[in-house]
This record gives structure tokens, C-alpha cells and sequence, in this order.
């Protein structure tokens, strides 16, 4: 959505929980602005809030395993390719439907991935016979933890599915529980 759209005031007001577990169950709290809204602005916030739901819960779907190693795990040995580069690590891997590329920093935190279904529709919109490609980038920060110990979790979220949309997320007020982050 261009820096100009009408629709970015309407959008802006919009509270958003987020609560990404590792076992999968993640959730999106959605807080629409307060007062009564014409239709339009109705639609929009319907429409918005869909979309992102649909988009930011697929990214933790992957993440969560991606995070684990479970997904490595699930290509075997013969369908990845682990490099090293001056400051990371990207690992590639695919099945007869997906290729994923990884990339890991020096500390082995995930901070992008590309995922490529063939044949697949990531967002709804987009023709079932056509490859859809989304990139997702992470930043961290270190959160500390009732023991003091800091823990790093993804602080900015940048998510582009091309030609589709790009959405930049800002994750404040984090916070580990023991089943996952908020």
C-alpha cells in the first residue's frame, strides 16, 4: 500500500495482538479503531483485517518449525543444502511442491526465509497454476526473562508476497511466556 493511500489513517488506528506459539496455535487479536464506522471504512477494516490474519498466521505456521528445525528435519537428508557465507547461513531445501531458503545468522537465529509453492495459492487471489513466492525478514531483540536471562525474539516483522502486497510490522510490548511469544 503506497505512503499516500487514503485508507492508511483508518488502518493506522488498529490494534493488533499477536501471540505466536511454537506448537502452532497462534492467534491475532484484532482491535478495530473505537466509534462507529461508515461502510466503506466498514469494508476496509473487514477486508484488512482478513488479510492480515490470514497472512500473519501463515508466516507462524512456518516459522514455528522453521525455528525448531522440524522442517529440515521433514525434507530429509537427500533435499537440503546447508552454505555458509561471511554471516550466515542459508540452507535450501525443497519437495515436489515447495522450496524454502533459509537464512541463519552467526548466533543461528532465523532471520529470512523465502518460501515457493508450485501450483499452490498462498493468498487467495492468486491463480492455482502459477508459483507463489513470499519473502518474510525478521529482526530481534533480546527480551529478558523471569531468570535474567535474555532471550531474543523477532522485534520486526517485513513480510512481501510480489506483485501482491508488502506489509512491515513493528512488534512492541513483547513479552516470552513458556508457551510462545506475545
Amino acid at each position: 500500500m503506497p505512503a499516500d493511500d487514503p485508507r492508511l489513517p483508518l488502518l493506522n488506528q488498529v490494534g493488533i495482538t499477536l501471540h505466536a506459539r511454537l506448537n502452532g496455535s497462534s492467534t491475532l487479536d484484532w482491535q478495530p479503531p473505537p466509534g462507529r464506522q461508515d461502510a466503506k471504512a466498514q469494508a476496509t477494516l473487514d477486508t484488512a483485517h482478513r488479510g492480515i490474519e490470514q497472512t500473519l498466521l501463515g508466516v507462524l505456521k512456518l516459522w514455528a518449525p522453521l525455528v525448531n528445525g522440524s522442517i529440515a528435519e521433514s525434507f530429509g537428508e537427500d533435499n537440503f543444502v546447508l552454505a555458509q557465507s561471511e554471516n550466515s547461513y542459508p540452507l535450501r531445501s525443497q519437495d515436489k511442491q515447495h522450496a524454502l531458503t533459509e537464512r541463519f545468522d552467526r548466533n543461528l537465529l532465523l532471520t529470512q526465509y523465502i518460501s515457493t509453492e508450485s501450483g499452490g495459492a498462498i493468498p487467495q487471489t492468486t491463480a492455482p497454476e502459477t508459483d507463489q513466492e513470499t519473502r518474510v525478514a525478521f529482526e530481534y531483540a533480546p527480551v529478558s526473562q523471569a531468570r535474567d536471562r535474555a532471550q531474543p525474539i523477532p522485534v520486526k516483522l517485513a513480510i512481501e508476497i510480489p506483485n501482491v502486497v508488502t506489509m512491515n510490522f513493528a512488534l512492541d510490548t513483547c513479552s516470552q511466556e513458556p508457551d510462545g511469544v506475545q
